[in-house]
């Protein structure tokens, strides 16, 4: 899995993505948010898929993804230069510009990459 984290572009474009890799702000790879449409629209739909054979989240980026799987879909905006993920109307994960990720309160817990679309 290191191997395709690496492969991806440094340049952050969510404009032509349909997911991001999520890791922790130390860099360990945590999981993905996958969005359906593609993440060029203006809202859409996610899931959340924590890294197969994480059974203790160990963070806070990684305890934040495997309850999103847990809660099922959730609804995305690109709000303020970033992308919107809420449970409800409250905020529960953002994806900032510049790759950084916060949580529902805005702190920052890590970063995303984001994964380019495929011909």
């Amino acid at each position: 899995m290191l191997l395709l984290l690496a492969w991806l572009p440094e340049v952050f474009a969510m404009e032509y993505t349909n997911g991001f890799a999520l890791q922790t702000q130390d860099g360990e790879p945590v999981g993905f948010m996958l969005g359906s449409p593609s993440f060029k629209d203006e809202e859409g739909d996610c899931i959340f898929m924590p890294m197969p054979g994480l059974t203790d989240a160990g963070s806070r980026i990684g305890t934040l993804v495997a309850r999103l799987k847990a809660a099922g879909e959730h609804r995305w905006l690109k709000r303020e230069g970033g992308v919107r993920v809420t449970a409800g109307d409250a905020p529960v994960l953002q994806v900032d510009s510049d790759g950084l990720v916060r949580d529902g309160t805005g702190a920052v817990i890590g970063s995303a990459l984001a994964i380019p679309e495929q011909d």
